[in-house]
């Protein structure tokens, strides 16, 4: 039997359920950057039709911090950001173009638009990196042969590309993206999809995360634990009220045989 060690508990498992973006790979790097671009073009277009861009206000409502000096700063875990689909995201960004004189129609074909531009920089750049000590504590899993996957509020296509940028695809039996199951986080559909690729039951399993959602969906699916991983010391840990264990770094949890 394999156990993860956590806060001095060893919890007994089979596997591990990771979230993607601000749990295996640096959040803002990308779609921090991502946003910028998204938005920026957006704005491109309104003015191409006479519109007025999108002012500073538009970025909270996406779930970012951002002023004009450096851009986006910071995002709010609970946020569209953190936890919306891509879907959910270009709607967000639909609406700002309809309230500012697009037709619905034409406000969607932009947000679209704007997303493809953006997603092609980003793949020019392969604009990724990974958590600090993840890889560390990958090893740590592979050695004790843990049985891995992927659950993320992005869509499959995108996750397993971004993961190939920095091999770490090949770590995981199972990517599950948004667009994978019915709905998505926070409802369980794709942490049970998981364990069915892995051949597990949710009770066997840990899932991390950097969200209350995520946190949210563990628990409706009925893993074993459900960690939240904040490397921001600063935030409220009542962010994370489902969560039941809390870790700021990858070094404060080993992987050991019992």
């Amino acid at each position: 039997m394999t156990v993860l060690n956590i806060n001095g508990t060893a919890l007994p498992i089979k596997g591990i359920l990771f979230d993607k973006d601000g749990t295996l790979v640096d959040f803002l790097h990308t779609w921090g950057h991502w946003v910028e671009l998204i938005l920026d073009r957006f704005s491109q277009g309104l003015q191409e039709q006479g519109l007025s861009p999108l002012g500073e206000e538009f970025y909270v409502t996406m779930g970012v911090v951002y002023n004009t000096e450096q851009g986006i700063i910071d995002y709010d875990r609970q946020g569209p950001l953190s936890v919306g689909s891509v879907s959910d995201l270009l709607t967000i960004v639909a609406m700002q173009g309809y309230l500012h004189g697009l037709t619905w129609a034409q406000a969607l074909v932009l947000a679209n638009q704007s997303q493809q531009a953006a997603n092609e920089q980003l793949e020019q750049e392969q604009r990724v990196k990974a958590m600090p000590n993840l890889l560390q504590f990958l090893q740590q899993c592979i050695e004790q042969k843990l049985k891995l996957a992927v659950v993320t509020a992005d869509e499959q296509y995108a996750a397993k590309k971004h993961l190939q940028w920095l091999d770490l695809d090949i770590h995981f039996q199972a990517i599950i993206g948004h667009d994978c199951v019915t709905q998505g986080k926070p409802f369980p559909d794709m942490i049970h999809l998981a364990c069915e690729q892995l051949q597990l039951h949710p009770s066997e399993v840990v899932m991390i995360g950097d969200t209350n959602g995520d946190m949210l969906m563990a628990q409706s699916a009925g893993v074993q634990a459900a960690i939240a991983i904040v490397t921001d010391e600063t935030l409220p840990l009542t962010n994370y009220s489902e969560a039941n264990f809390i870790i700021y770094s990858y070094q404060s949890i080993s992987i050991s045989p019992r």
